[in-house]
C-alpha cells in the first residue's frame, strides 16, 4: 500500500501497535489477511495486488473524507 496523500493509523496483520504513515510512506499487507485503518484527515492510498512472480494483478485506489 502507498499513501498518496494524508496520513493513515494503520494496525496491520500480527500487530499490536498501531503505525502512523504519511504521504508518500509504504506498507505491506500479506495475502488473505485484514488491517485496520483510522483516519483523521482527508487521504488516500493506492493498492497493488501482486501475483505470485510479481507482477501486478490489480489496482485499487481508496480515498477518505473525515
Amino acid at each position: 500500500m502507498t499513501v498518496v496523500s494524508g496520513s493513515l493509523k494503520v494496525l496491520l496483520p500480527g500487530e499490536t501497535e498501531w503505525q502512523w504513515f504519511e504521504a508518500g510512506s509504504v506498507f505491506n499487507v500479506p495475502d488473505h489477511s485484514e488491517f485496520h485503518l483510522q483516519v483523521g484527515e482527508p487521504s488516500s492510498y493506492l493498492c497493488c495486488y501482486l501475483k505470485e512472480n510479481g507482477r501486478i494483478a490489480a489496482i485499487f485506489f481508496q480515498g477518505f473524507a473525515v
